[in-house]
């Protein structure tokens, strides 16, 4: 089944709103958020890890890059590593090498989204295509997708120049050198900033917080540790 005819029909049942947006070609993460005109914190780049044999996909702000130790950790593997584009290949024999969605459902894949990207009310990425995106609202897709929220995405050492989605899993060198990324996030409907331990700041509309974690008609449970949530 061609990509996105299988996310038609995965996001058809699952009652929810989108939009599909066509754009110019484009193949790093950076490239796409521009092609759409939506800003990196938006688009959602995915990566795909492989922890203890099994892939997992990573989703994070298209600027980012994901620190395998930390994201292990929260997976509670033992060992980790980024996929090369062969296993991209057969893992989505549907996508685009680079372009598979993050609908971790579709393929059997557990999804880990960072906390940045779940501070935003909208978010953009592929639709198994270079030159198709889909947008819809993250509270839409977390109901959806159940991911696990998390924070494992940091900021590279050098900015500039996005990278090639379909090398991504190519070059470990990308995720080895990292600086921490600044504890300042907005928090959202599923309080996944507060979670983390970064503190919050106003927004609209007004976030509705409970110690049991529900907030905003979203019921998060701890996966691993308190930094750590899954939407059921």
């Amino acid at each position: 089944m061609h990509g996105l005819s299988a996310i038609h029909e995965f996001l058809r049942d699952a009652h929810v709103a989108y939009t599909v947006v066509p754009h110019r070609p484009a193949y790093t993460a950076q490239e796409e958020a521009a092609a759409v005109h939506v800003p990196g914190r938006d688009w959602a780049k995915v990566v795909i890890c492989f922890v203890d044999g099994e892939p997992i996909q990573a989703v994070l702000p298209a600027p980012l890059v994901v620190n395998l130790d930390r994201l292990l950790q929260l997976a509670g593997g033992e060992t980790i590593r980024l996929a090369r584009p062969d296993e991209l290949r057969q893992l989505f024999p549907d996508a685009e090498t680079g372009a598979m969605p993050p609908f971790g459902p579709l393929y059997h894949q557990p999804v880990f989204v960072d906390s940045a990207l779940a501070a935003e009310p909208e978010i953009v990425f592929n639709a198994g295509t270079h030159t198709e995106a889909i947008r819809m609202r993250w509270v839409d897709f977390a109901v959806t997708v159940s991911p696990i929220i998390c924070s494992f995405a940091e900021r590279p050492v050098e900015a500039g120049g996005g990278q090639d989605c379909r090398t991504a899993n190519r070059h470990p060198i990308d995720v080895a050198h990292v600086t921490p990324f600044p504890r300042r996030h907005r928090a959202d409907a599923d309080v996944a900033a507060t979670a983390a331990g970064y503190p919050a700041i106003s927004v609209t509309p007004p976030v509705r917080r409970s110690e049991s974690g529900t907030t905003a008609g979203l019921r998060l449970r701890p996966v691993i540790e308190t930094s750590t949530w899954r939407i059921t």
